[in-house]
């Protein structure tokens, strides 16, 4: 029904390596659109990025 990947890739800002959250491959189902699926689903996604990493970005 629906799906999203958080994969980490690691970032360096002036020499200094971080880690990253790099937000991907977001999707729903057209059949359960305008549910709030995807913003569940995104609400997830800030959560686990904010726990999870310093820095966090999509594509």
């Amino acid at each position: 029904m629906a799906h999203g990947a958080v994969t980490y890739r690691p970032i360096q800002f002036d020499g200094i390596e971080e880690s990253t959250g790099y937000v991907e491959a977001i999707a729903v189902d057209p059949e359960f659109w305008r549910q709030g699926i995807g913003t569940a689903l995104m609400k997830e996604i800030t959560f686990i990025c904010l726990k999870s990493y310093k820095i966090s970005v999509s594509g």
